[in-house]
């Protein structure tokens, strides 16, 4: 994980931009109105890679009952 020194401006994208990373070898979501890179840490999500590749390029909802990323 990078941590970036305080006061650093994150890049801004278009969900247009987010929606064109929705591959298993190039996954992105949008959660809670910031951009994850979700790639490398697709293997090891409790729901399993399928899950993550479902919701890539979206912006996923999470069911308060067991936090697992779904269609929105």
């Amino acid at each position: 994980m990078q941590v970036l020194p305080e006061n650093t401006e994150l890049p801004a994208y278009t969900r247009e931009e987010v929606a064109r990373h929705n591959t298993p070898e190039d996954l992105w979501c949008i959660i809670d109105d910031r951009v994850y890179d979700l790639t490398r840490f697709a293997k090891l999500h409790p729901g399993g890679k399928a899950a993550l590749v479902d919701v890539a390029g979206q912006v996923p909802t999470r069911t308060p009952a067991c936090s697992v990323l779904t269609r929105a």
